[in-house]
C-alpha cells in the first residue's frame, strides 16, 4: 500500500505542476497525432498576453533491451528547472538528456553519443544527466521536438498541446477570463481533446485506484492465512487457559474483570503486531528499496530497483491491520475465555 500511494503521489504531483490545459487527439482509442498547423491557428485565436501554448512530443522505444519513454519539448520553451546532475541543457540538434537510472545501467556521460534500434540512423549525443527527482526521471530520454519528429518519422506532427496560463504557470487559474478561454478553445478544435489539470487529476487517481487491483491476490492470501490463525488463537492453549481462568475466578476474580483482561491482553499483542509490521515494511522499503518486492508493483524494475522506490506511508493500512489482527484474536479467544468463565473453579482446575 506504501508503495501504490508513493506511486500515486508523484503522478499527481506531475500533474499539478503541468500545464492548465492539454489538447490531444484519440485516434482508435489512443493518441493520435497533431499537426504543426493546428497549433499555429490556436496561437492565432488566444491571446499570447495571457497563455503560453507549446507543443510536445511524448513516445516510447527501448534503449537496447529497456523500454524508456521519450519527450521531445520545445527548445526555446523548455523547462530550464529540470534539475540536472551533470553537464547541461540541450541547445543543438542531436542533443539528448538521458535518465538517472539509464546513465547508471548503461554508464552514460555527457558527450557519449549512441543510437536506438528504432532508427539507428539517427545518432544522438548525451548533453546532460537528470538528477533523481521522480520515479519518471529515471529511464527517460529528454529532446528537441524537431528530433523527435525525426525519430519517430512524424515531421511536422505533434502528440500533445500545451497550454499555460501566464500570470499562474503551476496552480489552476481562477480567473473567470481563463475559464471563458477554455470553453472557446474546446468550441474551436472539435476534433480534439481538451483536458484542463483538474479532470487530469482526476483520471489520474481512478487509474492507480483501479491498479490497486493487484492487492486482491494478496486479501486472498491473508484469508488464506485467517484460517489456521483463527485455529491457532482459538485451539492453542486452551486448556491451560482454562484452568487460569478457573484459578482467577477461586481468587474472586469476576467474569467481567476475566474478559476485560483477556481483550486488553490479545488488544496489546494486536497492537505489538501491528507495529511490528509496519517498522519492518519501513525498514524494508528504505533500507533495501524494495529489494524483491518492488518488482511486483512497478513494471521493469528487477530484483534490485536502479532508482529510489516511492512510498507513502498513511495510518490506514496500520488501522486496518489492528482491525483484522483484533478481529482474528478476538474471534477465537474471547469465545474461549467466556466458555471458561462458565465452568466452576474446581472443575476447570481439575
Amino acid at each position: 500500500m506504501a508503495i501504490s500511494k508513493g506511486l500515486q503521489s508523484q503522478a499527481l504531483l506531475s500533474v499539478r505542476h503541468g500545464a492548465d490545459l492539454t489538447l490531444s487527439r484519440d485516434v482508435y482509442g489512443g493518441p493520435g497525432p497533431i499537426h504543426e498547423s493546428e497549433m499555429m491557428g490556436l496561437r492565432e485565436r488566444v491571446s499570447r498576453k495571457t497563455h503560453q501554448i507549446n507543443g510536445r512530443i511524448i513516445g516510447r522505444t527501448f534503449f537496447v533491451n529497456r523500454i524508456v519513454a521519450v519527450a521531445g519539448l520545445d527548445r526555446t520553451a523548455a523547462d530550464g528547472r529540470i534539475p540536472l546532475s551533470q553537464g547541461r541543457w540541450f541547445e543543438k540538434d542531436g542533443e539528448v538528456l538521458a535518465g538517472y537510472g539509464l546513465a547508471g545501467i548503461f554508464n552514460l556521460q555527457p558527450g557519449v553519443r549512441f543510437s536506438l534500434a528504432a532508427n539507428p540512423d539517427q545518432l544522438f549525443t548525451v548533453a546532460g544527466i537528470l538528477r533523481p527527482h521522480t520515479l519518471w526521471d529515471s529511464d527517460l530520454l529528454i529532446m528537441s521536438i524537431a528530433d523527435a519528429q525525426s525519430f519517430f518519422r512524424m515531421k511536422g506532427y505533434l502528440t500533445e498541446i500545451r497550454i499555460q496560463s501566464s500570470s499562474e504557470p503551476s496552480h489552476p487559474a481562477p480567473d473567470p477570463r481563463f475559464r471563458e478561454q477554455e470553453k472557446r478553445i474546446k468550441k474551436d478544435s472539435p476534433p480534439l481533446h481538451l483536458m484542463n489539470r483538474q479532470e487530469a487529476e482526476l483520471f489520474s487517481s481512478k487509474g492507480f485506484q483501479f491498479k490497486n487491483g493487484v492487492f486482491i491476490l494478496f486479501s486472498i492470501l491473508l484469508v488464506v492465512l485467517t484460517i489456521p490463525a483463527l485455529l491457532i488463537s482459538s485451539g492453542l492453549g486452551a486448556r491451560e487457559s482454562i484452568q487460569e481462568i478457573g484459578l482467577m475466578k477461586s481468587m474472586g476474580w469476576s467474569r467481567t474483570h476475566i474478559l476485560f483482561l483477556t481483550a486488553l491482553e490479545y488488544g496489546s499483542v494486536s497492537l505489538i503486531a501491528t507495529g511490528l509490521a509496519t517498522v519492518s515494511s519501513i525498514a524494508w522499503m528504505k533500507l533495501t528499496n524494495g529489494f524483491l518486492l518492488a518488482k511486483f508493483f512497478i513494471a521493469e524494475v528487477g530484483l534490485v530497483p536502479a532508482f529510489q522506490i516511492p512510498t507513502r506511508y498513511l495510518p490506514l493500512p496500520s488501522l486496518t491491520g489492528l482491525f483484522f489482527a483484533l478481529l482474528i484474536l478476538s474471534a477465537g479467544s474471547l469465545w474461549g475465555a467466556w466458555y471458561g468463565t462458565r465452568k466452576a473453579p474446581f472443575e476447570a482446575l481439575h
